[in-house]
């Protein structure tokens, strides 16, 4: 991991109370992935990293994120960012002890790999469905 990748890690598990190696597991218990999260999308503010590239930079003891994983764990934190305070202090804090811009930016584009297999044709068919509210 990089010396500025440890530093992000460093400032959110300072500011959420969290232990390091918790964070990069794959525990799933509240409140491991909010933070997580925080972590990945503090990443891509400060280095300007692709989903891909948080996954790779934060693999953790053999274990690596996918690169949907991380694009979905950042847009969960964003949602809570902003509709629960208790985040939208714990990301004001991480914002400034680390200098990124305030502004949330959310991404809603995933990326979609498959292998297909030999003598198949390569066509696909997406089908994309809201949610319903």
């Amino acid at each position: 991991m990089r010396e500025s990748t440890e530093k992000i890690l460093d400032v959110v598990c300072e500011v959420c109370g969290a232990d390091k190696a918790v964070v990069l597991s794959t525990k799933r218990t509240v409140p491991v992935p909010q933070i997580r999260g925080l972590f990945w999308y503090s990443l891509r503010k400060a280095n300007g990293y692709t989903n891909e590239q948080i996954a790779i930079e934060t693999a953790f003891n053999g274990y690596k994120f996918t690169a949907a994983g991380v694009g979905l764990a950042i847009v969960r934190i964003l949602n809570s960012i902003t509709t629960d305070a208790m985040w939208k202090s714990r990301w004001d804090e991480i914002v400034e002890r680390l200098g990124l811009s305030r502004k949330i930016e959310i991404d809603n584009s995933i990326s979609i790999s498959m292998l297909v297999p030999r003598g198949f044709k390569n066509k696909v068919k997406l089908e994309i469905k809201e949610r319903p509210a």
